[in-house]
């Protein structure tokens, strides 16, 4: 059995855009902008394939308190071998990366990117 992890992050790069994103109001929380990031890491199929070390920012208990998260990434994860938090941490990296472009291009517009996501769902 897998051992799954309490704590989850990013590397220090995306951390420092996630704080970034924050501060010009993309987000309110920190906490919001991850979980939007991990979910449109999962919608484009946009997977950090590194490995890159990250740090930890967030206990998964307060990222995900009803295991949503958890069963979004166990459906479409292609590693079985990786804990499924782990796999979350390489969604939530590529979509900040994803937001942080956006974002250097001027406002980001939160609504044509969950169309957009949407989209690639159905």
């Amino acid at each position: 059995m897998i051992q799954e992890p309490t704590t989850i992050g990013l590397s220090p790069e995306q951390h420092a855009n996630l704080r970034s994103l924050e501060s010009a109001g993309v987000f309110h929380r920190l906490i919001d902008a991850y979980r939007f990031a991990a979910g449109l890491g999962m919608a484009h199929g946009g997977f950090d394939k590194s490995n890159q070390s990250r740090s930890t920012i967030f206990n998964v208990g307060t990222v995900d308190p009803d295991r949503t998260l958890y069963e979004a990434v166990l459906a479409i994860r292609e590693n079985e071998n990786e804990p499924v938090y782990r796999s979350l941490e390489r969604y939530a990296e590529w979509g900040v990366a994803e937001l942080t472009k956006l974002h250097s291009g001027g406002e980001v517009e939160l609504g044509p990117v969950l169309k957009e996501a949407e989209s690639l769902i159905d």
